[in-house]
């Protein structure tokens, strides 16, 4: 009995003080915030390219005209 006594002794040592992982969580959440708020914000900035790519797409007109033409080439 003595000698599983000494070894949860020695294994309490090891375990995380559940009063140092509330720190440790505000502070997580808290990197994860700022790094979505980041986020959020870059990308309202600065549109990434599928969004430029599909924001110059020509207008309907222009594609019934370029199929005409290639239909007229092929004739």
């Amino acid at each position: 009995m003595r000698w599983i006594e000494k070894q949860v002794r020695y294994y309490q040592g090891y375990l995380a003080d559940e009063r140092s992982l509330v720190p440790v969580t505000i502070l997580l959440a808290n990197a994860i915030a700022i790094w979505l708020l980041i986020a959020l914000i870059g990308s309202v900035g600065h549109p990434s390219r599928t969004q430029v790519a599909l924001s110059q797409h020509p207008s309907t007109s222009a594609i019934l005209e370029q199929r005409a033409s290639d239909e007229a080439r092929r004739r």
